[in-house]
């Protein structure tokens, strides 16, 4: 299955910013990697150990071509 995601011209330059504001040099590769699996997917959580393996390879393999972003949030009820 293929996700599309289509952003209103403000949402991508919001996130344009955002991403520069973050230090994220824009002309090379992003990967983003969401570090929450919630209480929904616990079968989905990794311990930390997975997350490096996983960064370690994709920097192996991607080389100085593409950068890792992690992202998340609080749990659900937690602010």
């Amino acid at each position: 299955m293929r996700y599309i995601l289509e952003l209103k011209e403000e949402e991508y330059e919001r996130g344009r910013i955002h991403l520069e504001r973050l230090g994220l040099d824009l002309t090379k590769g992003i990967i983003g990697i969401h570090t929450g699996g919630g209480e929904r997917w616990t079968l989905k959580q990794w311990h930390e150990g997975r997350f490096i393996n996983l960064i370690k390879e994709l920097s192996d393999e991607q080389g100085m071509d593409c950068q890792i972003l992690l992202f998340g949030g609080p749990r659900r009820g937690e602010k």
